[in-house]
């Protein structure tokens, strides 16, 4: 990324931002993240919400200037929301890994990650106040720790680290709360 950040973005185009944000995203970034899509949906992103990829804020941020419509850059907009919100690419499910501190409220609803799990969450000033997993298919359910202190219910659990550990049955739905 420093490498990217030295060369700057002229030569790039519309999608090259939202794709950014991912890989900041993925980081745990969020405050870069976010200032990436912001940059994006600004300059290249028209009032009917197309994605264009020539620069329309009179070259700022790009050398190309031009208004060809394409769908990657939106797709991968929703993307590196959705690594902000939830990431689950290294056996370990993250909520909220990666949000600005301007995100000090949050949420989303069934979101799904990897190990047949689908989760809906909710931020309030700053802190992970509740978590709900369904298990589509059962299996261990690896979550890292977002809370200070926190109850579950439906299952019982164990912790590895900072890494709450669940068995978990096919339709099982597990809620966990910040105390």
């Amino acid at each position: 990324m420093n490498l990217l950040e030295q060369k700057g973005s002229m030569n790039w185009v519309g999608y090259s931002f939202s794709w950014q944000a991912n890989m900041y995203a993925r980081m745990g970034d969020g405050q870069k993240a976010a200032e990436t899509l912001q940059k994006f949906a600004s300059c290249f992103t028209l009032p009917n919400s197309f994605h264009v990829n020539g620069d329309q804020c009179e070259g700022k941020l790009s050398s190309f200037r031009y208004r060809p419509f394409t769908l990657e850059g939106n797709f991968a907009f929703a993307s590196a929301v959705q690594e902000m919100l939830l990431q689950s690419h290294d056996g370990v499910i993250k909520i909220f890994p990666a949000i600005p501190a301007t995100w000090s409220d949050a949420s989303f609803n069934q979101l799904r990650a990897e190990g047949a799990f689908v989760i809906s969450a909710m931020k309030e000033n700053g802190k992970v106040k509740s978590i709900t997993i369904v298990s589509e298919k059962g299996g261990e359910l690896n979550l890292k720790n977002p809370f200070e202190k926190f109850s579950v219910e439906m299952a019982d659990y164990k912790m590895t680290g900072d890494v709450i550990k669940i068995q978990t049955k096919p339709g099982q739905r597990i809620t966990l709360q910040g105390l």
